[in-house]
This record gives C-alpha cells, structure tokens and sequence, in this order.
C-alpha cells in the first residue's frame, strides 16, 4: 500500500515537471521566434479585418445555414412522429431514438452556428471599430449584420420551441414552458426514472468533459496572452467559469 502511494505521487510530481519543462520550451521559442510571432500576429489581425469587412456576407450564410439545416430536421422530427402514433413498440422504439437523434443534431449545429456568430461579430463589435466606420455602406453593412445575428438566435430560439411542443404533443405528460427560467426543473420532474438516468449520466459526462477542457483552454489562453497579447479578460473569464 505505502509503495502505491509513493508511486502515485512520484507520477504526479513527474507531470508537474514535465509541464514545467514544456511551458519552459514554449516561452524560450516564443521569445526566439518574435519575428514570426509578429507575423502570425499580423496574419491573424488581416482574418480578423477580413472577417469583419463581409460580416453581412457571412451571417446572411449562416442564417441560411441555419434554416435549411433546422426545417430538415424538424421535417424529419415530425415525419417520425407521425410513424409513432401507429408503431409497434419494437419499431417505436427505433423511432423514438432516430427523432432524439435528429433533436440532438438539431440543437447542436443551431448551437455551433450560434457560437460562430458570437466570434465573427466579435471581430467587429467595438467602440473603436465603430467610430472608425467612415462611410455609409460600411455603416449600414454593420447595422445589418446586427439585424442578422438577432435572427439568428430569434430562429434558433423559436426552433428549440418547437422541438420541445413536438415532444409534448406525443407525450402530454411532459411538463414545462420552454419560456420559463424553471423549464429544466419543470421538464425533469416530469421524466420517468429510466429518462432521469440518462439525462444525470449525460449530465456526468459533460461535467467530466469540462473539468478536462476547461484547465486545457486556461493554458491556451495564457500562452495567447504570452505570446500574441491577447488580453487578461480572456484568462479571467476561463478562470470564473473554472471556479463556477
């Protein structure tokens, strides 16, 4: 038992080293390559300004994105509904798993598309950028790139509405107003044991998920920062969601 534990925190103080070690090469490169960081820098402030110049372009691409990829799967969602209300329960079974599946693909892609949206606006979204907007059409391509991204998540709320009434319509006893800051508690008091044990094992995984992710993306951001100065507000807002 002793030997175990010695050995457990001799691995513990090896990786500690390790990380020690690699954080100590990346700075030792960073500061040697201060040229090509300075290039790298510039190439990634050009994406920025590039991004920034066709936001209309690009949140017009993603809307559509978005609507066509969110009228198929709730096409699909209500097409296996209907094949529900007369299946047997082998086959409804199989049914109910194949809409669950098109729900989660659903509520993921509207989500990535939601996240993208958030990072192209960033690129622009600031007094500065703002103030030195100096002609009409550029004004107005930013006002309407503005107009865009509020439907974009208008849509991708109204989705995830429909998709919930969907899954009431079959089964009444499901509970809740996906308006309601308490839906999720309204919902889950409405499960069955056997649906209660997935969402809490799928719960469990994303936690385990996040504690992985979360100390990797504060690492990241603090090498950004070293190398490419990109601020602390980064650092600071991985920190308040790892502490949280």
């Amino acid at each position: 038992m002793t030997k175990k534990k010695m050995n457990t925190y001799l691995k513990f103080v090896l990786i500690l080293l390790g990380c020690t070690v690699i954080g100590g090469i990346i700075g030792f490169v960073s500061f040697m390559a201060e040229g090509t960081i300075g290039g790298l820098r510039l190439l990634a402030e050009g994406i920025g300004v590039s991004i920034c110049r066709y936001l209309f372009a690009e949140f017009m691409v993603l809307l559509l994105i978005e609507v066509v990829f969110g009228e198929r799967t709730m096409y699909k969602m209500k097409q296996h509904a209907r094949f529900l209300e007369t299946a047997e329960d082998d086959f409804a079974d199989r049914i109910e798993y194949e809409m669950e599946k098109d729900a989660a693909w659903g509520v993921g892609v509207l989500n990535m598309i939601g996240a993208l949206s958030m990072i192209f606006l960033a690129t622009g979204y600031s007094i500065d950028y703002i103030k030195s907007v100096s002609n009409e059409k550029e004004g107005l391509g930013l006002l309407g790139a503005c107009v865009v991204f509020i439907v974009i998540f208008t849509y991708n709320g109204l989705w995830g509405v429909r998709q919930v009434k969907l899954q009431q319509k079959l089964d009444p006893s499901k509970k809740g107003d996906p308006a309601s800051t308490k839906f999720t508690e309204q919902w889950l008091e409405s499960c069955d044991e056997a649906e209660r044990e997935i969402i809490y094992q799928s719960a469990y995984k994303s936690y385990l998920s996040l504690s992985k992710w979360i100390p990797v993306l504060m690492i990241v951001t603090m090498i950004f920062h070293l190398v490419w100065n990109t601020g602390v507000m980064a650092v600071v807002v991985v920190g308040v969601v790892w502490m949280v």
